[in-house]
């Protein structure tokens, strides 16, 4: 239901775009863990936004290769505090994007609004200070590192 509540009430203004795609990306699933009905509402809510995706895949393993968005369960990569984190690589220059990585931690597997705001992320948007936007967030002068960027010169 808090899906809802965000989908209605969005848009008084859209956060900023810290970086674009060149292309439509691929969407690919890499764990099983990983909802897909989460996965295709959050894509159909971009794509509603006016962004494109090539397709979404199901993998069991993932090859990581420029032009893709991969989703997946990793512990690991997941600080305690966060639910899901988004890695990306993109160009300093150009901000054009090469691939990104949504990475989830358990707790957030079944949690709509965490699919739906790490992919904007993937997208390229940072945090808004609109609390009824998707895409609220922590405000910084790094904000738009917070998501664990990694820029290519």
């Amino acid at each position: 239901m808090l899906f809802f509540f965000f989908s209605k009430s969005i848009l008084a203004k859209e956060p900023n775009i810290f970086a674009e795609w060149p292309n439509p990306p691929k969407v690919s699933i890499c764990d099983e863990h990983i909802n897909k009905e989460m996965v295709l509402k959050s894509v159909k809510y971009w794509e509603e936004k006016g962004h494109h995706i090539q397709k979404v895949y199901i993998r069991k393993n993932c090859v990581y290769e420029e032009g893709s968005i991969y989703i997946r369960l990793s512990q690991e990569d997941v600080d305690d505090f966060q639910w899901a984190n988004t890695y990306s690589k993109w160009n300093i220059n150009t901000r054009i994007y090469e691939r990104a990585t949504i990475n989830f931690s358990e707790d957030a597997l079944n949690m709509q609004d965490v699919y739906t705001h790490e992919l904007g992320h993937a997208f390229g948007y940072i945090h808004t200070k609109d609390k009824n936007h998707i895409m609220h967030g922590p405000q910084g002068p790094f904000d738009h590192l917070s998501y664990r960027s990694t820029r290519t010169y």
